[in-house]
């Protein structure tokens, strides 16, 4: 299957010029001029045009403060340069001057680039919440933080139709084995990178790698990413404003983040579901006191914290707090498929939009006694995805 990373979007190339060495007429490279700019996002991409049979190695976008930008300052690439790419470029300064240019390389070190263009992010003071967003402000890097959709992403293949779960803990569950293309109900767990672009579709049973995204490379800004490809339906209704948490954010969030409590999460069952909260950064303990905190060993299990649906609706969910359900996992069209003896029912798996391997994906997985956020995922099994939207 070839792979190619595109926006539904055409975007109009606004140049076109050989850079590196701008008297050789084999490789030209073209910069697209940057749209949908926000306070702290920008799309951005760029073209190559080739005389003859010349093998490049990656097809890109590199940005900067600084002008002339290369790749070892910022990029976002592709393999399959037979292709135009486009991306969305993300935790950028509110306020800031950036430079942009496409490029190619050829061979290991060889570089070619499009014209330079440079965009200015606006500032956004009042830093509103969308449709389809939680309260809580998580920091997820430096000076970076993100608003939780209110619910995992499901998937409807007949209606082709994305949308957010109504509450935090519901869960399609055993459901999901029916996944099918002909399927006429919701799904909640799908394969790495199966956003619907270039065939990656989310009711995919494949067992092939090949077939999930572009070996070694992330889907972060990318229409792989489910919130960037994908309108959601209750969650603002356009594209591009959501997307998945990288694994650096990851595990930012739940290892290194400072909040006004020291509490970043917690296992719970709320509801009668299994799961893990994240506490907000600015939760005050009083709120609610949730025991074992920032407690990944086996002493984290579920029952520590049993929270009716009354206490999570007006004691945490109301100040903020995030529920990640228990959603279990799928291989082919089985969910009832066991992990170090746990069953599907007591484990979350989420994904992250960062490659570990050629094979595997980081991402989130807990059970009863464990909870990793390093945790590198074979790329086929279908797993939870929860996206998130920048604070701007």
């Amino acid at each position: 299957m070839k792979k190619s990373l595109l926006f539904a979007t055409i975007l109009l190339p606004l140049c076109l010029l050989v850079a590196s060495c701008e008297n050789n007429a084999e490789v030209k490279v073209t910069t697209y001029e940057p749209t949908n700019i926000t306070p702290k996002s920008a799309e951005c991409g760029g073209d190559v045009v080739l005389n003859g049979d010349i093998p490049l190695s990656e097809l890109g976008v590199c940005w900067s403060t600084q002008r002339n930008p290369t790749p070892d300052d910022n990029k976002m690439f592709t393999r399959d340069y037979q292709y135009p790419f486009s991306c969305k470029i993300t935790h950028l300064t509110p306020g800031t001057k950036y430079y942009v240019r496409a490029y190619v390389i050829r061979g290991h070190h060889e570089a070619y680039y499009g014209k330079e263009m440079s965009f200015t992010t606006p500032v956004n003071p009042s830093g509103g919440v969308i449709e389809g967003s939680l309260s809580g402000k998580f920091t997820v890097a430096m000076g970076e933080q993100v608003y939780f959709s209110k619910g995992n992403l499901q998937f409807h293949p007949v209606q082709r139709k994305w949308r957010f779960a109504e509450h935090q803990w519901d869960i399609v569950g055993a459901e999901n084995a029916n996944v099918s293309e002909n399927y006429n109900g919701w799904l909640d767990l799908m394969g790495w990178a199966t956003s619907g672009y270039n065939n990656c579709n989310p009711w995919m049973t494949s067992s092939s790698s090949l077939d999930y995204g572009e070996l070694y490379v992330d889907i972060a800004g990318t229409n792989y990413d489910w919130g960037v490809y994908n309108a959601i339906s209750n969650g603002g209704n356009q594209k591009g404003l959501w997307r998945t948490l990288e694994y650096s954010e990851l595990v930012y969030l739940f290892e290194t983040r400072h909040t006004a409590s020291g509490s970043r999460f917690a296992k719970a069952t709320v509801n009668g579901i299994y799961g893990v909260i994240l506490l907000p950064d600015d939760w005050n303990n009083s709120y609610y006191s949730l025991t074992h905190v920032n407690d990944n060993s086996v002493n984290g299990e579920y029952t520590y914290n049993v929270i009716s649906l009354s206490d999570w609706n007006n004691k945490l969910e109301n100040h903020g707090a995030v529920f990640l359900p228990a959603g279990g996992g799928r291989i082919g069209t089985s969910t009832n498929y066991y992990s170090n003896g746990i069953p599907t029912a007591a484990e979350g798996n989420y994904w992250t939009s960062s490659t570990h391997s050629g094979e595997r994906a980081w991402a989130l997985y807990f059970s009863d006694h464990s909870c990793y956020w390093n945790y590198p995922a074979y790329i086929g099994p279908a797993k939870s995805v929860r996206l998130v939207r920048d604070v701007e």
